[in-house]
């Protein structure tokens, strides 16, 4: 499984389908998980709101170079479009609740001989004093599947936050 010296793991949530796979996971490419992570480099520290902006900023800075407004047109034209782009690209930034940050991208994905866009939204939370993250992956298959995507995750996101008060 994916972990970096970055970030600790801390879950993942696959749905049955991932699941019954759970043998093959991280070897062979996968939609609709959850993985929640920990910033190493926060784990001693007490966060507040202002680190989500701090981190979301940074996070913005140095891993999206295009913005989905440049890009949309042209998507919706040809699906194909994405498969051109090499870095992941920023759709939205937005708040489900004044603990949380999202970030909604897609990416392009290689699996083996296998190209996929995906949708990954970035969850920055503070639970308990805590940032943690919440990544969710899902297969990008239009316009409307980012709306899907989005409703999903902010349903878990703000579930996750309540049962940590």
């Amino acid at each position: 499984m994916y972990s970096s010296k970055d970030n600790v793991n801390l879950a993942y949530y696959l749905n049955n389908e991932e699941y019954k796979e759970l043998d093959k996971f991280g070897v062979e490419d996968h939609d609709d998980y959850f993985r929640i992570t920990a910033v190493n480099a926060l784990k001693n520290k007490k966060s507040v709101r202002s680190d989500l902006d701090m981190l979301a900023k940074q996070v913005e800075g140095a891993f999206y170079s295009e913005q989905w407004d440049s890009v949309k047109a042209n998507t919706e034209k040809n699906h194909d479009y994405l498969f051109s782009i090499d870095k992941p690209v920023l759709i939205e930034t937005y708040k489900p609740n004044s603990e949380i940050i999202t970030e909604v991208v897609l990416m392009k994905l290689k699996t083996g001989d296998r190209e996929i866009i995906s949708i990954m939204t970035l969850n920055l939370i503070i639970i308990k004093e805590r940032l943690i993250t919440l990544g969710y992956i899902k297969d990008y298959d239009g316009v409307e599947s980012i709306k899907k995507t989005k409703s999903k995750n902010d349903f878990i996101v703000l579930r996750l936050l309540d049962e940590n008060k």
